[in-house]
């Protein structure tokens, strides 16, 4: 089976992080597998990662160009290489396609909100959650198969210690888009605490974005420049062997479709708290474990970072922590997810 991955860009992202994984699984079943990354924007970084066994195809279209070039190109590539499963990534992909490959395009819906002009043309949508396929659901009345994003839960340290009686640190991994990521929220959050006189926290944030300006400014005006650092955009190797120096993960969004991050720090051992929206909301029910707290709401907020800060460290947290270390290895591992686009590949061939 020759199986061929489409995607705009590969830079570093859930979508674009998940993509690699996901080809890196799936070359160590066999089959024959291609990557085509449409756009110039790559990250080489992440690139490196790849398998050698998979043949990579850069286009490197300039983004939006609507020269026709790029459409004969990619087409000449997909009549050479004879795919039997061209996987989307990007749900416009299917435009740039021939229509003789229409019926063996599939595509995997990556968040929430996404406008969904091209489902027609597609013989097959995945969805990365329940919230996902929900959602395409009730705006289009468009079914999907729901195959949950995956991790390599052998690569992640684990915490072996739990002890934050010196200082309380949380990190929130995600890109700095508040208006979506909320990220806004833990901040009013950390001053509503540091007027209480719980100032003996630190929290880092992963990523890089259009609200980093705002985001900094506005930890300026709290006064909290000593309780708030930036640590811009790393890789995943970077995470993986750090999530284990936190007390605590927070995944703040107004809106999120899944929500990787907190896989990660549960297989990490982290506590986590997460807002009430679908996504994050789906995972905790999967796990049955979790802090939350109401969306948008600082003040909440703030109350359950105080609240897991007096149950750091019990007999009961750390049950639960195990618990579901466990929970994510047998539900979550990367392996299942590439396992499970495989047996549907199968299924449409």
């Amino acid at each position: 089976m020759k199986i061929l991955h489409l995607i705009f860009s590969l830079n570093i992202g859930g979508a674009e992080t998940m993509l690699v994984d996901i080809l890196d699984q799936q070359v160590k079943s066999g089959r024959e597998l291609f990557l085509i990354v449409v756009n110039k924007s790559v990250s080489y970084k992440l690139l490196n990662r790849i398998n050698k066994k998979i043949k990579i195809i850069l286009l490197n279209r300039p983004e939006s160009s609507r020269n026709p070039y790029w459409y004969v190109l990619l087409n000449y590539w997909l009549v050479s290489l004879k795919p039997d499963i061209i996987h989307c990534h990007n749900e416009t992909l299917i435009k740039f396609i021939l229509p003789i490959f229409h019926k063996k395009s599939v595509l995997t819906i990556h968040d929430i909100g996404i406008e969904f002009k091209n489902y027609g043309y597609y013989k097959k949508l995945f969805s990365i959650s329940h919230t996902v396929k929900n959602d395409i659901l009730e705006r289009y009345n468009i079914d999907s198969n729901v195959i949950y994003n995956g991790i390599e839960t052998k690569k992640i340290e684990t915490k072996k210690r739990y002890n934050a009686n010196l200082l309380f640190r949380i990190i929130i991994v995600s890109r700095l888009q508040h208006e979506k990521k909320g990220q806004h929220i833990v901040l009013e959050a950390l001053s509503i605490l540091k007027k209480k006189g719980i100032n003996k926290i630190h929290l880092d944030f992963i990523g890089s974005g259009k609200s980093e300006s705002y985001l900094k400014s506005m930890t300026e005006r709290l006064g909290l420049e000593q309780q708030v650092s930036f640590l811009g955009l790393q890789d995943r190797e970077y995470i993986y062997s750090h999530l284990k120096d936190y007390e605590l993960l927070i995944q703040p969004s107004i809106y999120e479709g899944f929500g990787l991050t907190i896989i990660e720090a549960v297989a990490a051992g982290l506590p986590v708290l997460v807002s009430a929206c679908d996504g994050p909301l789906e995972l905790m029910k999967e796990l049955n474990t979790g802090y939350m707290f109401n969306k948008g709401d600082a003040k909440d907020c703030a109350e359950k970072i105080g609240k897991i800060m007096l149950e750091y460290g019990t007999y009961k947290m750390l049950q639960n922590i195990e618990q579901n270390k466990n929970k994510v290895k047998e539900n979550f591992d990367i392996s299942f997810t590439a396992n499970e686009y495989l047996q549907n590949y199968i299924k449409l061939i």
